[in-house]
């Protein structure tokens, strides 16, 4: 089978829970070969190359790997039929790097718009430092390889990862509610 747009997963996904064998040829590939290549006569021509071992299996992700894939893509084309912005793509006048995965891209723009809404935090605080010298959409965009650093490396280490405002704020509440509580019990003892 030729791997042209996207209606081969279907029958992929049909066939292989059945438990047959079969190719998906790579359509770039299929069509380097030399030889007469129509619509009507595709699968008598294409088993003829195969037979001939001139076409290569194409690379198919396994199914826990490609059903986030479908709905992720699924929610991005929703948003993007109801106008919902979802990346830095949609602004005018924005200039990024396109090189890497456009889909983790936008996915964590969407990380970093709801990181900075968090009061009090490293991230927040990162994001109000650079928009106050470079603007909104430029912070957007660095907060976002800033979370993909910190995200890089908590994978490589292993660590948890720790807001240290969070933590100062919640150590001061906690040690007022200790002192109050110390001094009740003090007041109540005598």
């Amino acid at each position: 089978m030729e791997s042209s747009g996207i209606y081969w997963i279907l029958i992929h996904v049909m066939l292989t829970d059945n438990w047959f064998q079969f190719t998906v040829a790579n359509a770039h590939q299929v069509k380097a070969i030399p030889g007469r290549k129509a619509d009507e006569l595709d699968s008598q021509w294409l088993a003829r190359v195969f037979s001939a071992g001139l076409v290569k299996p194409s690379y198919i992700l396994e199914r826990k790997i490609m059903e986030p894939r479908y709905l992720t893509r699924l929610r991005v084309s929703l948003l993007e039929s109801c106008n919902i912005p979802i990346s830095w793509e949609n602004g005018k006048n924005w200039t990024y790097n396109k090189k890497g995965n456009k889909w983790l891209r936008r996915m964590l723009v969407q990380c970093a718009m709801v990181a900075i809404k968090t009061r009090k935090s490293q991230i927040k605080q990162f994001y109000l430092r650079i928009r106050g010298r470079r603007g909104r959409r430029t912070a957007i965009v660095a907060t976002a390889r800033k979370l993909l650093g910190i995200i890089r490396h908590l994978l490589k280490t292993g660590e948890e990862y720790i807001d240290k405002h969070y933590v100062k704020k919640t150590l001061k509440k906690s040690r007022k509610k200790n002192t109050q509580t110390s001094s009740g019990r003090s007041n109540t003892a005598t």
